[in-house]
């Protein structure tokens, strides 16, 4: 592969050692860290799946039987704090335990841009769910499925201005039912309507080394390919070449030097969904609009959970209230918008009460609490995703933690949790207590002039300027992008 001069980084995705112990790593990097080009991997069953309770490595400390695990998530939780440091727009789903560098939660998926083209490292597979424990609890890893975490990547990639995606996993199947673990009914409608919605250019797989070219995968609906890789071992690899037009693989083989072509492989630029109008934006007929804007007035925050809201007293100390009233303005807030030039899914949002006129404000502690607005603090910086029936998280832009509440407190906490009902909340008008975020409603215009219009009245009609086109659903494919 060092022939091959204009190469600018490779990919390897996974099944980088056999059972993941000390010395088959060691062997890994001497020979990987000679390529004349960066390399970023990712982990597949052999590395951790298949030595979960059955593999010591003792070259690993007070590590138990999950010793070749951990020691694997270990070498990759190391890869992306160094790649954290060179790769445009980085973005990984993992979370450190505050105390010991070892332990945390997340999928282990990550992304960065490259030119044009965002790339996503999605491990083992998107569904794949394990706890790793050791012995004396330090190195404790909880791996979680990266499905809620990619919607959201893919989303925030796309409304920067991202073109095409290129997708890589060990394995990238529908069913997914290696090591026992078996995607819900959910998990593959998430799946089919995150692929329908964002089109990858392409799906690279590796496991089965053998190279094989699905253009059109019979398991996944949609337009995306998916192709399988060589093995390492076999001197198989590909070449991706991208320009305007899209893709042009070269699958080449090792065995001789210089390596030789086998196969060339040409893939088309998808279609890709528009960026989302709101109302009010001048476009044209056959432009796609989203509606409900967050309220730009006083509203209260109510968590689903739980139906508390949040509140403040005189001195901006945070508690969650347990009786709502309109003549309470301790529990009333107001989003400011931090960009204005942005749509309003687009931007981030400082949360300010009412009386106190102190923005809801964060650290790495999990801590909450209000502060004096800041232009430029992060941590009082909020991103609303919205999940199901109207229903937003809230991330802090800082800490990337979301807001939550339970037993009677606040806090936050890391997590792409879109069903935890504790980290959903809804949004009431502070004066009538009436719900202002309901379950976001897609249109497509029908006359040059349907921006002047407004939308159908009830959700779901259409009427002379607007075609209903469906309502916001994790489940379901978006026509345009925007929450």
């Amino acid at each position: 592969m060092n022939s091959e001069s204009s190469i600018a980084f490779g990919i390897i995705n996974g099944d980088i050692t056999e059972f993941g112990r000390v010395n088959s790593w060691n062997s890994f990097f001497s020979v990987y860290n000679k390529l004349n080009f960066p390399y970023y991997f990712g982990l597949g069953n052999h590395d951790y799946a298949n030595n979960i309770n059955d593999c010591v490595s003792p070259n690993v400390s007070l590590s138990s039987k999950n010793g070749c695990a951990s020691n694997s998530v270990r070498n990759m939780i190391n890869a992306i704090d160094s790649y954290r440091l060179t790769m445009r727009n980085f973005n990984a789903d993992w979370n450190y335990d505050s105390k010991y560098k070892w332990r945390g939660h997340g999928s282990l998926a990550y992304s960065w841009d490259y030119n044009s083209v965002h790339f996503v490292q999605l491990q083992f597979h998107p569904i794949y769910k394990v706890n790793i424990d050791s012995w004396d609890n330090t190195a404790k890893q909880n791996i979680t499925s990266s499905l809620n975490w990619l919607r959201e990547d893919l989303r925030q990639a796309r409304l920067r201005g991202v073109r095409d995606i290129v997708l890589n996993a060990h394995i990238f199947w529908k069913d997914f039912k290696e090591k026992n673990v078996n995607a819900s009914e959910n998990e593959k409608k998430m799946l089919q309507a995150i692929l329908e919605t964002y089109k990858p250019i392409v799906v690279f797989q590796g496991h089965l080394h053998t190279p094989i070219v699905d253009l059109a995968m019979a398991d996944f609906p949609v337009e995306s390919p998916r192709l399988t890789t060589g093995a390492a071992f076999d001197a198989k690899y590909d070449v991706a070449e991208y320009n305007n037009e899209g893709l042009k693989i070269s699958r080449m083989d090792g065995n001789q030097f210089p390596p030789k072509k086998t196969q060339e492989i040409i893939l088309r630029r998808p279609t890709q969904a528009p960026i989302c109008k709101v109302k009010g934006e001048r476009g044209k007929s056959g432009d796609i609009y989203v509606d409900q804007a967050l309220l730009d007035d006083w509203v209260v925050f109510k968590n689903v959970a739980t139906g508390t809201a949040l509140e403040t007293d005189k001195k901006g100390r945070l508690k969650v209230a347990n009786k709502d009233s309109s003549a309470n303005s301790f529990q009333s807030w107001y989003l400011k918008k931090v960009n204005p030039e942005v749509p309003y899914f687009s931007s981030a949002y400082q949360i300010v009460n009412k009386y106190t006129q102190r923005a809801l404000d964060s650290d790495f502690n999990n801590q909450l609490y209000t502060n004096p607005i800041g232009m430029n603090n992060r941590h009082q910086q909020w991103v609303p995703i919205k999940v199901e029936n109207g229903q937003i998280m809230w991330k802090n832009l800082a800490t990337g933690f979301f807001l939550e509440s339970a037993a009677g407190k606040l806090y936050t906490i890391p997590g792409y949790d879109i069903f935890n009902k504790h980290k959903a909340w809804v949004l009431e008008d502070a004066f009538n207590r009436t719900s202002t975020s309901p379950n976001s409603q897609y249109y497509k215009a029908k006359r040059m002039d349907s921006y002047l219009n407004s939308f159908p009245t009830s959700p779901g009609e259409s009427d002379y300027y607007w075609e209903h086109m469906g309502n916001h659903s994790y489940l379901n494919k978006s026509p345009c992008i925007g929450w």
